[in-house]
Protein backbone atom coordinates (compact mmCIF):
# COMPACT_ATOMS: atom_id res chain seq x y z
CA UNK A 1 0.00 0.00 0.00
CA UNK A 2 2.82 2.37 0.89
CA UNK A 3 4.55 1.64 -2.44
CA UNK A 4 1.32 2.34 -4.32
CA UNK A 5 0.86 5.66 -2.52
CA UNK A 6 4.46 6.71 -3.22
CA UNK A 7 4.09 5.69 -6.89
CA UNK A 8 0.95 7.80 -7.26
CA UNK A 9 2.70 10.80 -5.65
CA UNK A 10 5.73 10.39 -7.94
CA UNK A 11 3.64 10.11 -11.13
CA UNK A 12 1.48 13.06 -10.09
CA UNK A 13 4.53 15.22 -9.35
CA UNK A 14 6.09 14.39 -12.72
CA UNK A 15 2.81 15.28 -14.46
CA UNK A 16 2.49 18.52 -12.50
CA UNK A 17 6.08 19.49 -13.22
CA UNK A 18 5.32 19.15 -16.92
CA UNK A 19 2.16 21.28 -16.59
CA UNK A 20 3.90 23.99 -14.60
CA UNK A 21 6.69 24.14 -17.17
CA UNK A 22 4.12 25.53 -19.64
CA UNK A 23 4.20 28.83 -17.74
CA UNK A 24 7.21 30.92 -18.67
CA UNK A 25 6.41 33.91 -16.44
CA UNK A 26 7.28 32.78 -12.90
CA UNK A 27 8.26 35.54 -10.52
CA UNK A 28 9.81 35.57 -7.05
CA UNK A 29 7.36 36.28 -4.24
CA UNK A 30 9.43 39.37 -3.42
CA UNK A 31 7.92 41.07 -6.49
CA UNK A 32 4.51 41.27 -4.72
CA UNK A 33 4.89 44.76 -3.25
CA UNK A 34 6.00 46.04 -6.64
CA UNK A 35 3.02 44.62 -8.57
CA UNK A 36 0.33 44.89 -5.89
CA UNK A 37 -1.44 47.87 -7.42
CA UNK A 38 -1.50 46.17 -10.82
CA UNK A 39 -3.48 43.18 -9.57
CA UNK A 40 -7.25 43.08 -9.97
CA UNK A 41 -10.11 41.35 -8.18
CA UNK A 42 -10.34 37.76 -9.38
CA UNK A 43 -6.72 37.40 -10.47
CA UNK A 44 -5.53 33.88 -9.72
CA UNK A 45 -2.17 33.56 -8.02
CA UNK A 46 -0.46 30.22 -8.67
CA UNK A 47 2.41 29.24 -6.40
CA UNK A 48 4.99 26.85 -7.76
CA UNK A 49 5.18 23.51 -5.93
CA UNK A 50 7.62 23.07 -3.05
CA UNK A 51 9.70 19.91 -3.27
CA UNK A 52 10.46 19.69 0.45
CA UNK A 53 6.84 19.76 1.67
CA UNK A 54 4.43 16.96 0.65
CA UNK A 55 1.36 19.16 1.21
CA UNK A 56 2.80 21.88 -1.02
CA UNK A 57 4.18 19.52 -3.66
CA UNK A 58 1.16 20.29 -5.86
CA UNK A 59 1.52 24.06 -5.58
CA UNK A 60 -1.06 26.49 -4.22
CA UNK A 61 -3.80 28.67 -5.69
CA UNK A 62 -5.30 31.89 -4.30
CA UNK A 63 -7.48 34.75 -5.47
CA UNK A 64 -7.12 38.50 -5.27
CA UNK A 65 -10.02 39.93 -3.27
CA UNK A 66 -10.94 43.41 -2.11
CA UNK A 67 -8.18 45.97 -1.49
CA UNK A 68 -5.55 43.76 -3.18
CA UNK A 69 -5.79 41.14 -0.43
CA UNK A 70 -5.02 37.46 -0.92
CA UNK A 71 -8.04 35.21 -0.34
CA UNK A 72 -7.41 31.48 -0.04
CA UNK A 73 -7.72 28.21 1.87
CA UNK A 74 -4.08 27.44 2.75
CA UNK A 75 -4.47 24.59 5.26
CA UNK A 76 -6.70 22.55 7.52
CA UNK A 77 -5.54 24.58 10.52
CA UNK A 78 -6.19 27.97 8.87
CA UNK A 79 -9.25 27.41 6.67
CA UNK A 80 -10.49 30.58 4.93
CA UNK A 81 -7.91 33.35 4.97
CA UNK A 82 -7.86 36.94 3.79
CA UNK A 83 -4.57 38.71 4.28
CA UNK A 84 -2.75 41.79 3.05
CA UNK A 85 -0.57 41.19 0.06
CA UNK A 86 2.55 42.59 1.72
CA UNK A 87 2.47 40.03 4.55
CA UNK A 88 2.54 37.18 2.06
CA UNK A 89 5.65 38.65 0.42
CA UNK A 90 7.54 38.40 3.72
CA UNK A 91 6.76 34.70 4.16
CA UNK A 92 8.32 31.59 2.72
CA UNK A 93 10.10 32.12 -0.61
CA UNK A 94 7.98 30.87 -3.50
CA UNK A 95 7.74 31.56 -7.17
CA UNK A 96 4.38 32.63 -8.51
CA UNK A 97 2.45 33.30 -11.69
CA UNK A 98 -0.65 35.44 -12.12
CA UNK A 99 -3.62 34.51 -14.32
CA UNK A 100 -6.22 37.12 -15.31
CA UNK A 101 -9.71 36.26 -16.54
CA UNK A 102 -10.15 37.62 -20.10
CA UNK A 103 -13.92 38.22 -19.89
CA UNK A 104 -14.12 40.19 -16.63
CA UNK A 105 -16.90 42.78 -16.38
CA UNK A 106 -17.91 44.94 -13.42
CA UNK A 107 -21.00 42.78 -12.91
CA UNK A 108 -18.95 39.56 -13.00
CA UNK A 109 -16.39 41.09 -10.60
CA UNK A 110 -19.11 41.98 -8.06
CA UNK A 111 -20.58 38.48 -8.26
CA UNK A 112 -17.10 37.01 -7.94
CA UNK A 113 -16.44 39.00 -4.75
CA UNK A 114 -19.79 37.97 -3.27
CA UNK A 115 -19.12 34.32 -4.09
CA UNK A 116 -15.57 34.49 -2.73
CA UNK A 117 -16.60 35.90 0.65
CA UNK A 118 -19.71 33.70 0.93
CA UNK A 119 -17.38 30.73 1.47
CA UNK A 120 -15.86 32.07 4.69
CA UNK A 121 -17.42 29.31 6.83
CA UNK A 122 -16.41 26.37 4.67
CA UNK A 123 -14.02 23.87 6.20
CA UNK A 124 -10.70 22.90 4.65
CA UNK A 125 -10.74 19.27 3.57
CA UNK A 126 -8.48 17.89 0.86
CA UNK A 127 -10.90 15.10 -0.09
CA UNK A 128 -13.46 17.53 -1.50
CA UNK A 129 -14.71 17.31 -5.08
CA UNK A 130 -16.27 19.71 -7.61
CA UNK A 131 -20.06 19.89 -7.57
CA UNK A 132 -20.25 17.29 -4.76
CA UNK A 133 -18.67 18.82 -1.67
CA UNK A 134 -20.95 21.48 -0.22
CA UNK A 135 -19.32 22.50 3.07
CA UNK A 136 -15.68 21.65 2.45
CA UNK A 137 -12.99 22.90 0.09
CA UNK A 138 -9.24 23.40 -0.38
CA UNK A 139 -7.18 26.03 -2.22
CA UNK A 140 -7.66 24.97 -5.85
CA UNK A 141 -11.25 23.79 -5.43
CA UNK A 142 -12.08 27.14 -3.81
CA UNK A 143 -10.79 29.05 -6.86
CA UNK A 144 -12.45 26.63 -9.28
CA UNK A 145 -15.86 26.76 -7.56
CA UNK A 146 -15.88 30.54 -7.13
CA UNK A 147 -15.44 31.05 -10.87
CA UNK A 148 -17.69 28.21 -12.00
CA UNK A 149 -20.52 29.21 -9.61
CA UNK A 150 -20.48 32.82 -10.82
CA UNK A 151 -20.39 31.90 -14.50
CA UNK A 152 -23.93 31.19 -15.67
CA UNK A 153 -23.11 30.46 -19.31
CA UNK A 154 -23.18 26.98 -20.78
CA UNK A 155 -19.44 27.09 -21.40
CA UNK A 156 -17.18 26.08 -18.50
CA UNK A 157 -14.42 28.46 -17.50
CA UNK A 158 -11.98 25.68 -16.64
CA UNK A 159 -11.50 22.33 -18.34
CA UNK A 160 -14.00 19.76 -16.97
CA UNK A 161 -12.74 17.87 -13.95
CA UNK A 162 -14.60 15.55 -11.61
CA UNK A 163 -11.60 14.55 -9.50
CA UNK A 164 -9.11 16.61 -7.56
CA UNK A 165 -8.65 20.15 -8.78
CA UNK A 166 -4.96 21.04 -8.68
CA UNK A 167 -3.24 24.39 -9.29
CA UNK A 168 -1.78 23.02 -12.53
CA UNK A 169 -5.33 22.53 -13.87
CA UNK A 170 -5.71 26.31 -14.23
CA UNK A 171 -2.85 26.42 -16.71
CA UNK A 172 -5.05 24.58 -19.22
CA UNK A 173 -7.74 27.30 -19.11
CA UNK A 174 -5.84 29.38 -21.66
CA UNK A 175 -8.87 30.37 -23.72
CA UNK A 176 -10.27 32.21 -20.69
CA UNK A 177 -7.13 33.47 -18.91
CA UNK A 178 -3.94 35.39 -19.68
CA UNK A 179 -0.70 34.68 -17.85
CA UNK A 180 0.50 38.13 -16.85
CA UNK A 181 4.00 39.40 -17.58
CA UNK A 182 5.40 41.94 -15.12
CA UNK A 183 8.98 42.35 -16.35
CA UNK A 184 10.53 43.50 -19.58
CA UNK A 185 9.15 45.03 -22.74
CA UNK A 186 6.03 42.83 -22.90
CA UNK A 187 4.41 43.87 -19.61
CA UNK A 188 0.72 42.97 -19.57
CA UNK A 189 -1.26 44.80 -16.94
CA UNK A 190 -4.76 44.34 -18.33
Amino acid sequence: MKKLFLSVILITNITLAASFSNIKNWYPITIFPEIKTQLKVGDIILFKPLKDNILQSFGHAALIGEDHKIVDFPSFKTGFREMPFDILATGQFRELAVLRYKHMTNEFKEKLLNEMYSRIYKKYFILSFPKISKNTTYCSLFVYNVYEDVDKTKQEIFPPNSGFILPADFIDAGQNFNVLNFIGENKKWN
